[in-house]
């Protein structure tokens, strides 16, 4: 996903892979959550001048309320509040002219949705806000509808995201395409344990959790695993390399090495499990022969 083409305001985030948020994309940041290892932008560098980028005329154009807070947080609190509750002309009404301009209608907005931004179910503040001179970042943890499939890629569950907000006319406006996050990542130990899992329950031949769509990569490991004897034991996590990537890139996007990560597995049948962070939890979704394997 590259959330970020065009009038799409995704990117990794959020959506992360083929992908779109992204970013996708708990309302709580936990002290075990881990962050992906850099922030993505909706669009563009947040420093630009939001004014160089269109032709004020422009929004004579656009049709629809014109809504604007009294503070920054209070802008991005109002989005944020209508992009939960599935009201995109309310949330239309508070996009910064920019984006207004870019949508020109509510409806082409509520219409650009699936490949725009991920379905929002939570937020809260994550600091203070900064910034000055009509230009301000208000910091939350950002919860999203968390899927991954081939055409959208990975919206991860939680992304930590520095929403910019526009002094325009007197009041405050979330400018979405200057917005940038950073994915929220479970703990690294729960992949062990849910590999540890997935294995245990494939030796016994039985149905273990992995992703719906079918494994990518590796599928006969998986055939083999079942019924053979002796002890499995998963460990070590790694980020996924890119001469690895490719199964998973070719189902789910290039950035699918900014999201997953691989799990080894020793004994009876040894191999690694690619795991993705879907829901707030790992899934394994893959698997690869072990380093140095045919």
């Amino acid at each position: 996903m590259s959330l970020l083409s065009g009038s799409s305001l995704r990117s990794v985030g959020l959506v992360v892979g083929g992908v779109a948020l992204g970013v996708a994309v708990a309302v709580g940041l936990g002290s075990a959550g881990r962050e992906d290892d850099a922030p993505t932008t909706f669009g563009r560098s947040a420093d630009i001048d939001p004014s160089s980028l269109f032709d004020a005329d422009r929004r004579a154009e656009v049709k629809g309320e014109r809504l604007r807070a009294d503070s920054p947080q209070a802008a991005v609190e109002a989005f944020l509040a209508a992009e939960e509750a599935g009201d995109f002309d309310t949330s239309f009404a508070y996009l910064a002219d920019t984006g207004r301009v870019e949508y020109v209608t509510a409806q082409a907005w509520r219409a650009d949705h699936p490949d725009a931004l991920a379905p929002v179910t939570g937020f809260e503040l994550d600091g203070e806000v900064t910034g000055g001179n009509g230009l301000a970042q208000v910091p939350t943890v950002t919860s999203y509808r968390s899927t991954l499939d081939p055409v959208v890629g990975l919206v991860p569950a939680r992304a930590r995201t520095n929403w910019v907000a526009v002094e325009e006319d007197g009041g405050w406006a979330v400018d979405v395409l200057a917005t940038s996050q950073e994915v929220l990542l479970p703990p690294e130990q729960d992949a062990i344990e849910a590999v540890q899992a997935w294995a245990s329950e494939q030796q016994r031949c039985g149905t273990p959790e992995q992703y719906a769509g079918g494994l990518r990569g590796r599928t006969d490991l998986a055939v083999e695993l079942c019924g053979a004897s002796g002890e499995v034991e998963a460990s070590g996590v790694e980020t996924l390399q890119q001469i690895d990537a490719q199964p998973l890139q070719n189902s789910f996007g290039a950035e699918v090495v900014s999201w997953a990560r691989t799990v080894s597995v020793q004994g009876a049948v040894p191999l690694r499990a690619v795991v993705a962070p879907v829901d707030d939890r790992w899934l394994v979704v893959g698997l690869l022969a072990p380093p140095g394997g045919a």
